[in-house]
């Protein structure tokens, strides 16, 4: 790299612009790379998802209302035997399907396999909040309102009890990474 000429022989510019032009030393690639590492470190600090920018914290804002907390429904399925877990599974498939493709302020929507019980599933539900994600998207859907009453007849029936809670973050920790 060529210094101007028309800089000033005594500038601190003139300065700079020798040291960016000449050859470093091997002892001047050791401060380059800390600076390096110190602005790679930076740059993943920032994509975080426990910052208040990420992703996750940005879909969070686009709730209801600026203060709307994400909202989470975890609900366990005891199957009677698997043949009413495998009927569960063929009617949740449309469900999981739609919410996927058309519910985008739905943060997580996944069956959980205990590995412990293989007649237990636990139906984990995640929306960006409570009263528009959940209850005006989620509830109000075609494919909710065809999965719902199948659910039902099979609680009916005896072949699946559940039980469940809601749940509002907390603030604490994080439930997800971005990848980079």
């Amino acid at each position: 790299m060529a210094v101007p000429s028309s800089t000033n022989s005594n500038s601190p510019l003139r300065g700079i612009l020798r040291r960016i032009s000449s050859r470093p030393s091997p002892q001047s690639k050791q401060p380059i790379f800390a600076v390096v590492a110190i602005l790679v470190f930076l740059v993943i600090l920032v994509h975080l998802p426990l910052n208040e920018s990420s992703i996750y914290h940005q879909m969070i804002r686009q709730g209801s209302s600026s203060n709307a907390k994400a909202f989470s429904l975890l609900v366990t399925l005891q199957f009677q035997d698997d043949s009413a877990k495998k009927e569960f599974l063929e009617i949740a498939r449309p469900m999981m399907d739609y919410v996927y493709k058309n519910e985008p302020t739905t943060l997580g929507y996944e069956l959980l396999f205990s590995d412990k019980d293989p007649l237990q599933v636990l139906f984990l539900e995640r929306y960006v909040d409570k009263d528009e994600a959940y209850l005006k998207i989620h509830k109000s859907s075609a494919a909710f309102l065809t999965f719902r009453p199948k659910l039902q007849a099979l609680q009916q029936a005896g072949r699946v009890t559940m039980s469940g809670n809601s749940y509002e973050d907390s603030g604490f920790g994080f439930m997800g990474r971005t990848s980079s």
